[in-house]
């Protein structure tokens, strides 16, 4: 079921394992919210001026409720480009996305061929047969786990997703997010 559409169907956000980690998560990017206050506090007590209150402030408070908004957020970026790699999926018709590889492996033409040589050299016939067949199992099963891993690492990311808005905030700190935000 991985190669297929269904893993397309299945919100990575009404996964439970993400909705449990997100919360998780989330609730530690709190704490470090509250952390961030107490620093922007100390930073303006000796003015320091990359962690100064008007410098920090507002975008400390913006992250603070896009935090609690992050699983949303992620859900629907990801769930657009679920609906456009759906779109492209059910574009090829009912055989989906096989019908095309089978027909660039196996055209008619070359199988009217393989037919005629039936007859004469089925052997070799069966071994193109066979191993075209192989190289396109391999092709899938490749792909497979490419789904596999896409949906793992999206999970993580979203997960992931409140420390990497906190990590927008702060200086030192946004290379982490712009890492993030690139995956």
């Amino acid at each position: 079921s991985v190669a297929t559409a269904d893993l397309l169907q299945k919100s990575i956000i009404a996964n439970p394992t993400v909705t449990h980690g997100w919360a998780i998560v989330r609730d530690f990017a709190n704490m470090f919210i509250v952390l961030g206050f107490v620093v922007i506090g100390i930073a303006t007590i000796l003015r320091i001026r990359t962690y100064e209150a008007q410098k920090i402030l507002l975008p400390l408070i913006l992250v603070a409720l896009l935090i609690n908004f992050s699983l949303l957020i992620c859900g629907i970026i990801i769930d657009a480009t679920n609906i456009t790699m759906n779109y492209f999926t059910q574009i090829s018709g009912p055989a989906g996305i096989t019908e095309p590889i089978k027909d660039s492996i196996f055209p008619p033409e070359k199988m009217r061929e393989l037919n005629a040589l039936r007859d004469y050299n089925y052997i070799s016939g069966a071994f193109a047969i066979s191993l075209a067949s192989g190289i396109a199992s391999m092709i899938f099963f490749i792909y497979a786990v490419l789904l596999l891993f896409r949906y793992v690492a999206l999970m993580l990311l979203v997960i992931l997703s409140p420390l990497a808005f906190v990590y927008y905030v702060f200086p030192v700190t946004q290379p982490i997010f712009i890492k993030w935000w690139q995956q």
